[in-house]
């Protein structure tokens, strides 16, 4: 497929990945690139920001099943904050505050 295009998936989640941050990225504020952590600040290879206190969006890794075959997917940001019903943001506070609490357990119900 050379060109790009949009399709709808009816399909369930079978699998999440929920490691430590396997569900986020990290990104500066300034340019909205990914940012790398380096000690205990984030550095942006792309505008030079350093600081200690990043933006994140959801990045989450699933597989999905749709009865007739399982499918690796991306959700992104705009899509899991529907999904999930709370930002990105607001997640990694409660996994800190919880001491490790997964995104699974985050899921509006």
């Amino acid at each position: 497929m050379t060109e790009e295009t949009s399709c709808w998936i009816l399909a369930s989640i079978v699998s999440l990945e929920g490691g430590a941050s396997g569900w986020y990225y990290a990104f500066c504020k300034d340019c909205k690139k990914k940012v790398l952590p380096v000690n205990d600040e984030y550095t942006c290879r792309r505008c030079g920001f350093i600081g200690s206190n990043p933006g994140v969006r959801y990045m989450m890794k699933v597989i999905v099943n749709d009865c007739t075959g399982c499918m690796n997917l991306l959700i992104w940001n705009n899509d899991a904050n529907v999904m999930v019903g709370k930002s990105a943001r607001a997640v990694l506070d409660i996994s800190k505050n919880e001491k490790g609490v997964i995104i699974q357990n985050c899921w509006k119900k």
